[in-house]
């Protein structure tokens, strides 16, 4: 379980290196419209950092919130390629398709693709913690 661990947060470090450099882009392609979508990699960033909390390698028991919460991120980032293909293939939905990849589109897509390939062992490891502290109550 402590190998599991450690992947979940190499791989949680590669998916913030990825939209903080899109990040980077974004601050360097200084327009008041580029700058409109910097929130949504923020806000990719700080969630995936909060999954930290419930990825602890050592024994020690974490709280349950935060294993439910580091379950449901990394699944939500596992059918975001799904989700984000979905929406554009709508006109309709084409500015929520444009607010998620943060205006990169089909750049987004398929790292996003890649990243969902590497989050499918962390969506595996919260689920057995989360079934092994719902066994301890």
């Amino acid at each position: 379980m402590k190998g599991l661990a450690w992947y979940c947060r190499v791989v949680f470090s590669l998916f913030i290196l990825i939209c903080a450099a899109f990040l980077v882009l974004r601050v360097i392609n200084f327009t008041p419209q580029s700058l409109a979508l910097t929130p949504v990699l923020a806000i990719y960033i700080v969630l995936t950092v909060l999954c930290f909390k419930g990825s602890s390698p050592r024994t020690e028991p974490v709280k349950k919130g935060w294993v439910i919460f580091g379950l449901a991120w990394t699944a939500l980032v596992v059918v975001l390629p799904l989700v984000l293909a979905k929406l554009s293939l709508s006109y309709d939905l084409l500015v929520a398709f444009t607010i998620l990849t943060a205006g990169y589109e089909w750049n987004f897509i398929v790292l996003s693709m890649l990243v969902a390939i590497l989050f499918i062992p962390a969506v595996v490891f919260f689920a057995i913690r989360l079934y092994r502290a719902g066994k301890k109550v």
